[in-house]
Order: C-alpha cells, then structure tokens, then sequence
C-alpha cells in the first residue's frame, strides 16, 4: 500500500552560480511617430554561500532529534525540502562545472568518544562550529566522497500530512559518510552518545583530502565552517522507534473500564453504556451560576453512523441543542458546545463573520424584492411580514415544487431550490465559495480545539491509535453556530431555518478539495483558493462526501520524530479518499477519510527511509543487493562484501570504492552515481502498524 520514491543523482539551481543582468524593452508603434523604445534593467547575483538554513528549508533529520535506539549500523541522514541545496554551490571560489555533481554540504558525526574538542557559537545571526584540525581530518569527507553523499528523491505525498502533502515530493537528502558511535566497554568516553553536525564546505576545498589517499592541502590547528544544522542521538543498542512501533495500541474511541466485578444495577449499566460510546463526565458550569457534572462526546465517536438525523426543529442557539436525560438526571452538552463554538469561531474570523452576513443580507434584500414584485399592494414601500418570511423559508427549504401562477401569490411553496430556482426567482440560493470553503475546513475539524476532539486524556492514551466515526449531528450543530453570527432580527432566524440545510450541503461538496486548496493550516477568507496546487496528484475527487466519515488517531513518539508519517487507507479494496491527515499536538495525528475504514497501513515516510550495512565481525557488511532499474531486491547477495573504511577507527566510510565496489556486484549500468549508491543502501522500509477490521 505505500508509495514509490525514486532516486536521483544530483539536481542542480536551474540558474547556476554568477552575477546575471536581466534587461526589458518595450517598444511602442504608433502612426507617424518616433518613439523611443522603454528600456529597464537589472543586476542579481545567485551562489552567495549558503550560511544559515531557513526553518522551513529542513524535513526532518535520522536518527531523530534525542532518539535513543539500535543505530549502530545506520548512516545518519537529513532531509531538506529544497532539492538542489547541495549543488547551490561550489567548494571552490569559481562558479561550479556543468559536470560537477560534488556536494558543497556535508554531515559529519561526532562521537562521545572523539578526541578534539569541537565549539559551537552564534555569530551575526548565523551558527559556526569550530574543529580540533586533527579531529576534523579524521571526520570530514575527502573532495571525492562529496559526489557520493547526497542525492535527490522524489515520492508520491498522495498520504501525508498536509504540510508535505502540499509540497512537490522532491526532497535532497544528505548522508553522513560515517557509522555512529556505539558504547565500547574499552573506552569509557564513548557511551554512544552522537552529534550529528551539517556544515557549508563552499569555497573550502582546500580544508579537504582529494581521495583517501591523499592529505589536505593545510594542516591548521582548528577548522571553522557555517553551522547549517545539528541534532544528538544516542546509538544504544536498544529498541528504539521499533519499539515504539510495537508499543503501539489499537482500539475504539472510548475511555476503556474495568470489567464489573459483579451484577450491575440498571444505573451502573447506563452509565457503562455512555462510556462506551465515546461520552465522559466533566463539570460543567450553568448559565446561572450553578454547577453540575454532564455528559460531553465531541465529533469524534465509536458509534456508526449512516448520516445526520432527519431534523425537524431549528436551534437557535446553543440552549436549544442542549438535552436532558431524566434516567441519570445528567445533560448531554454534546450539541450546544459544538454550537457554542461555531458561534465563537465564527466571530473570530472577521473575514468570515462579515462574508456571513454580506450573504445573508443579500438573501434578505433578494427575498424582499421577489416579494415586491409578486405583492405590490400592501407590501409597497416596506419590508415583508413575518408570517410571509416564513413561509418563503420554507419553500427555499423544500426546494423542489413548481412555480405556480405569477400573478397569484399564495403563501405556499413556489420557490425552487438549487441554480435553477435562484435563475427563476432572483434569490441567491447558494452560499458564495469564500463561506462554503471556511465551512467545508470547519467540518473536517480545523480550528476544533484540541480539548474539544480529545476532552478526557483515558480517550487517547500515550502510545495507542484510537479509531473513530464522525458524529454528523455533532458537525450539523457546529455549523449552525457559524451560520448564525451576525443575526439581528427575527427574520434573520427565520433565513438560518433554511441556511442550516443549505451549508452542510455546500460544506460536504467542497470538502474533498480541502487538502488540494490551502497549503496554511489556518488560511483567511480570500476571495480566490489561494496556493491551488495544478499537480495532478494533488488532484482530489470532485464530488460531494457520503457518510460516514472515518478515521484514527495516532498519538506516539514516532509522531513527534519522524515528519511525513504515510498512511494508507482502504474501503474493502478500494483506497480511501484522505480527507485530513494533520498534526494536532507535537505528538498526535488525527486522520479523516471518507469512509468506514476497513485496513489501515502506517508506513515510515518514503524520504527518510534509512540507510546502512550490517556490523559484523572486523567490520561493516552488506548482503542483499537491489535491482538497479526497480529497487527490489533481486535474489542476489554479497556475502563478505565489507564495508571499505579509511582511518584508524574502522567507522569512516571509503564513500567511491564502496559505490564502485556495489556497483560491479549489482552489475549497474557505468551512470552509477549517488543516487544509485543510496539505493543499494536502502534497508527495506518496514511498516509500522496494520490494522484490518474484524468481519
């Protein structure tokens, strides 16, 4: 069920390093004149070293920021979002060749253990690291390796979450040359603990050996470089992300209880029952002062659910979807809070609560003039009774009759709903794209505090993926409290009687293109779908949602560690329809679809799937070989292929000799490059959790 990724050797700046002048000229033709042409022009200059990484310029790093775990035989690698990062510039002071693909950034790792003291300081806004010179000739990269450690990948982001669902799927990755540090009884100082450093080799081949034979050109006492980023990690020995990975707990949504340790009593059982579909108590403060505990279940539930209930009375406010059950003497605040806050959501967003009452002063002001036209006499010169306001709400709520004689207007229904009813009466029957849009991501749960989705902590434990339905009622009422900000009269309410219907159908017809619309977590009303992303694999289903609307949620460590967590979905055999797959806490993902799940695959993101050997006796060692063209492993081993290592600590990677040495062992075309190196790298990413539906 996951999705491909392909390797690429290097990706070079489409405008290569130098200074550039960009001339315009405009000329103008015109009958018997001599008009000079309009010249303008300008100077820019690209390759400036690249000295300080921009927050949104790093994926995710590997091993994760303070993991502890297994790493012994695993290169540590960033992934970086821009892809020709490393071929931005030049490790000499002259512009970089055409057939150049050598990084002019590296990652070097420093050992518990490592001799040479290493120091780290800001400067004019920017980190630099300074070396012991020994320590650094023991670590760095020779010129040649450079062409070895970084490459391009590209995957499909079809299953992330939004942020690097919206990107282009073309991520750099950069490998360290070098295995992390493991504890060694021998050596008291290496207790495994690693630190992991990416530093700008721009102009700064000099610092550096041609091959591993060769020695740098200076021997300086100490090195200084750009500090482009960091992380620690310690390579234990232990579990680790597999561990969490197994520590993972499935189940439904719902506060678990302990098995009755005898016969239950009719109270005890109702309230078992209400746990059981998803409520719990909280205390809750009454209008007036009072206080009591009641029931509470937000949106998200174990309870099936087909579609909203047929409802025949308009809430008007919050109080009025608050219910009372006479068998525990507790009320049920599910509805009225998610009234409550839609109302507050609503006023929140200016954008939205004066684009809400544009629109409905337009139905008011259409509704008006249609009655106008139909009742001249008594209606002349003022506005509509309340009776006739209402019975024109009613028919824009049905929607569906014929219009009947125009010269007779009779209180009944004669309204048509839909485009053709708004091109027959003048009445603006739908709602404007700017509010339908605010209501489609309000429906899919964005902006919900996080209190609101999980409001007791039993409801999602640390280590467990939770399993969910979304209430429709729940979301109905959560709309109607966004529907009614700005309401001022009467006949207001009277609109939001068939408003209420009206925006929950805009709602699920837009909400399939939420994901593909807005790369912000949070956009504004605009009147245009801003960052509309033209790939096609961003491309969502045109159609309008059919409930249920299903998902989980996944809090766990690995949440918090690995950015671009994948999960796949299927309905039976057909791949669900991701409606949201978001970060809700540093620590938590909630996932909606459209559909009631019946598999679910979590999978390790396809661009920060790791690379190593096995450790053996005397060395590092790699067995199974890949197909060069498909990836696969193709039933070929190389038993005994050692890792080659330079240096006296038997951790620093020979990066050329091994990509040649796999190279002739795949028997890879004579292109191979980086890209293929780290292909034949690649251990098998394993999925993390799959869950199936018991029949």
């Amino acid at each position: 069920m996951s999705g491909k990724v392909e390797f690429l050797s290097s990706m070079r700046p489409v405008l290569p390093q130098g200074s550039y002048r960009l001339t315009a000229e405009h000329a103008v033709a015109a009958l018997g004149s001599a008009t000079p042409p309009y010249r303008n022009a300008i100077e820019f200059h690209v390759g400036e070293p690249v000295r300080a990484l921009l927050p949104t310029d790093l994926h995710s790093v590997y091993p994760p920021k303070g993991a502890s775990g297994a790493f012994e035989g695993h290169l540590p690698h960033i992934v970086l979002m821009r892809p020709t990062l490393p071929w931005d510039m030049s490790l000499t002071d002259a512009p970089r060749s055409e057939t150049d693909e050598a990084s002019a950034i590296a990652l070097l790792v420093i050992g518990a253990g490592d001799e040479g003291a290493v120091d780290i300081r800001n400067v004019d806004g920017r980190r630099e690291i300074t070396f012991d010179g020994a320590l650094f000739r023991r670590i760095a990269p020779t010129a040649d390796d450079l062409n070895w450690i970084a490459h391009v990948r590209r995957v499909d982001t079809g299953a992330k979450e939004t942020p690097f669902f919206m990107s282009d799927g073309t991520f750099a990755v950069v490998l360290a040359n070098r295995f992390p540090e493991t504890p060694d009884p021998a050596r008291p100082k290496a207790t495994g603990r690693n630190h992991a450093v990416l530093v700008s080799l721009a102009g700064k081949k000099d610092l550096l050996a041609a091959d591993a034979a060769s020695k740098p050109k200076t021997s300086e006492p100490t090195v200084t470089l750009d500090l482009l980023a960091d992380w620690q990690f310690s390579s234990t020995g232990e579990a680790g992300l597999a561990g969490e990975a197994a520590a993972l707990s499935g189940g439904p949504y719902a506060i678990p209880l302990a098995a009755p340790a005898g016969d239950e009593d009719a109270e005890q059982a109702h309230v078992r029952d209400a746990f059981a579909k998803g409520y719990c108590a909280l205390p809750h403060a009454m209008r007036h002062g009072d206080r009591t505990v009641s029931w509470y279940r937000g949106p998200l539930t174990p309870v099936d659910y087909a579609g909203p209930d047929a409802q025949t009375v308009f809430r008007g406010s919050p109080d009025a979807a608050l219910r009372y059950d006479p068998q525990d003497g507790m009320f049920d605040t599910s509805y009225a809070a998610a009234f409550q806050l839609g109302r507050l959501l609503a006023l929140q967003d200016k954008g939205f609560a004066t684009a809400m009452r544009r629109f409905r002063d337009t139905v008011r002001a259409d509704m008006n003039a249609l009655a106008g036209r139909k009742m001249t006499g008594g209606l002349l010169g003022g506005d509509i009774g309340q009776s006739e306001r209402r019975q024109m709400a009613e028919a824009l709520a049905k929607g569906d009759a014929p219009v009947p004689d125009a010269d007779r207007y009779s209180g009944g229904v004669w309204l048509p709903g839909g485009k053709d009813g708004q091109e027959k009466t003048g009445v603006a029957l739908d709602p404007p794209a700017e509010v339908s849009r605010w209501l489609a991501r309000l429906m899919l749960l964005y902006r919900v505090p996080y209190d609101y989705l999980v409001p007791d902590a039993r409801l999602l434990p640390d280590r467990s993926l939770r399993f969910f339905q979304v209430d429709p009622n729940w979301l109905k009422c959560l709309l109607e409290g966004a529907c009614s900000v700005g309401r001022v009269t009467s006949g207001d309410q009277m609109i939001d009687e068939w408003i209420r219907a009206r925006f929950m159908d805009t709602a699920l017809a837009d909400a399939p293109d939420v994901r593909s619309r807005a790369p912000e977590a949070e956009p504004k009303i605009a009147p245009a779908a801003k960052g509309t992303q033209p790939d096609a694999v961003k491309k969502q289903r045109q159609v309008a949602l059919k409930w249920p609307l299903s998902g989980f949620l996944m809090k766990s460590p690995l949440v918090a560690h690995w950015n671009g967590l994948e999960m796949h979905a299927k309905i039976g055999e057909t791949p669900a329809l991701p409606l949201r797959i978001d970060r809700i806490a540093p620590d938590t993902l909630i996932c909606i679809f459209d559909g009631a799940l019946s598999e679910v695959e979590i999978c390790p993101p396809a661009e920060a799937v790791y690379h190593g050997a096995e450790k053996g006796t005397g060395g590092y060692f790699k067995s199974v070989l890949r197909d060069p063209e498909t990836g696969a492993p193709h039933g070929k081993e190389a038993p005994g292929f050692r890792v080659p290592m330079r240096g006296a600590d038997g951790r620093v990677i020979d990066m050329p000799r091994l990509g040649k040495g796999l190279a002739s062992l795949a028997k890879a075309s004579p292109s191979f490059g980086s890209g293929d190196l780290a292909l034949q790298l690649t251990e098998a990413a394993q999925t993390i959790v799959r869950w199936v539906k018991a029949p």
